[in-house]
């Protein structure tokens, strides 16, 4: 069975075969989005998207994003005033996260829903101050949050970077990036935020964190000395081209 709907001019197209369905459209609105996939923190800008899988047993997703916001929920709201309110990561340069929203220029997300967990096996969000990569997972049954994540940013003019009093690791570029990590845990009602050691970070399956990193990586630690540690091969990633609409 094929079936098509529209929300003025955005278009979903829908085929079923037995138990498998499969769910795509192209750059929609987040308005059309937001039912497709039980999710309003995506805002404005435009959005491709593809879902496939068996209802129940296994789903796969995949979510292009052009322009567009990220805000209006508990997890952003719990990073953001952590971010904020840290006084080691308030002397990086702000990474845009604001009452306002994260304003996004591109992205790309992949995941999984088998039965009641989302595992979400890329995230990868450029922004005008700083890029996001992570991965983790949701069980919707509790609700409970298990996420990584890698913010890249820039330092301040005029900071030394071993004077940084970063809390835990930050990860150092030659290009005067800042990379550090984050911990999601507790449930979409109650998010807990943390910083997370380098080892965890270098993880994140993104071709960023190779890119960012000198090679051999440099960590950074107030308490220690600095360590070598050998960056991994990691998979680039494919984002969109197309500029957003007016």
């Amino acid at each position: 069975m094929r079936a098509r709907g529209n929300l003025g001019p955005d278009v979903v197209n829908f085929v079923k075969k037995g138990n498998y369905i499969a769910i795509d459209a192209l750059r929609i609105h987040d308005r059309m989005l937001h039912p497709l996939i039980n999710f309003s923190g995506l805002q404005k800008g435009r959005y491709t998207i593809k879902i496939s899988g068996t209802p129940g047993k296994s789903m796969k997703g995949e979510i292009l994003l052009e322009g567009g916001i990220l805000k209006s929920f508990k997890a952003y709201n719990k990073t953001r005033k952590f971010i904020k309110n840290n006084k080691e990561l308030a002397q990086i340069q702000d990474p845009g996260f604001t009452a306002k929203g994260f304003k996004i220029r591109e992205g790309k997300i992949t995941y999984r829903i088998i039965k009641n967990r989302v595992i979400f096996d890329s995230v990868y969000i450029k922004g005008d101050t700083a890029t996001i990569v992570g991965k983790g997972e949701l069980n919707i049954k509790t609700k409970k949050l298990n996420i990584n994540l890698a913010i890249q940013t820039v330092r301040k003019l005029g900071k030394i970077v071993g004077s940084l009093p970063v809390l835990g690791y930050i990860l150092m570029g030659e290009d005067n990036s800042i990379t550090f990590g984050l911990k999601i845990t507790g449930t979409l009602d109650d998010p807990k935020v943390k910083t997370s050691a380098a080892k965890e970070i270098l993880l994140l399956p993104f071709d960023l964190i190779k890119r960012t990193l000198q090679s051999p990586a440099h960590i950074i630690n107030t308490e220690k000395k600095k360590k070598k540690i050998k960056v991994p091969v990691i998979e680039e990633i494919t984002i969109p081209k197309n500029k957003v609409a007016p």
